[in-house]
């Protein structure tokens, strides 16, 4: 999934990359607790209630300001894997993110038979959260280092290349 926030691409990095915002905007997450510069542990609830499940996650690759990495280590009960990319906007309108996150469940016929009926409302969990953080980073959350205003923000709703997904 692909879109514009209209925040500094610093700002936005540097907002993504303290792990412990996550569950500011997605609503899933009960909790990411980093441990160290690399790895961190999270809390998630199963889609439709049925339970909590907790896994130890590492960052595999980082570029700073540009990229960010990561997956569950190995045996986690789930395994997740995703990576974010920040680049500037065309036009200054910000900053173009790029999100890809993935879950599995664990192996065997039941996880398989769970991830074939679970895996579109994990996207669609997925793509809301992703317009969670648009909606908290331009609206909710203030940084002393942003400097653009809201006056001088472009109308970037009413295009539509904004918002893009990926099969």
């Amino acid at each position: 999934t692909g879109l514009i926030v209209t925040k500094p691409k610093d700002e936005v990095y540097a907002f993504w990359r303290k792990l412990e915002n996550l569950p500011l905007f997605m609503k899933h997450l009960g909790s990411v607790t980093e441990i160290d510069a690399k790895h961190s542990h999270w809390e998630a609830e199963i889609p439709g209630g049925i339970g909590r499940i907790k896994w130890n996650a590492e960052i595999v690759k980082e570029e700073e300001g540009h990229l960010i990495g990561w997956q569950s280590i190995p045996n986690a009960t789930i395994n997740n894997a995703g990576k974010v990319s920040f680049k500037e906007a065309l036009g200054g309108q910000g900053t173009e993110l790029e999100v890809v996150i993935s879950y599995h469940p664990p192996a065997g016929e039941l996880g398989a038979s769970i991830a074939k009926s679970l895996n579109p409302v994990l996207e669609k969990m997925i793509r809301q959260d992703i317009m969670n953080f648009k909606d908290y980073i331009e609206t909710k959350y203030n940084s002393p280092a942003s400097n653009y205003s809201t006056s001088s923000r472009s109308n970037t709703t009413d295009n539509p290349n904004i918002i893009r997904s990926e099969a």
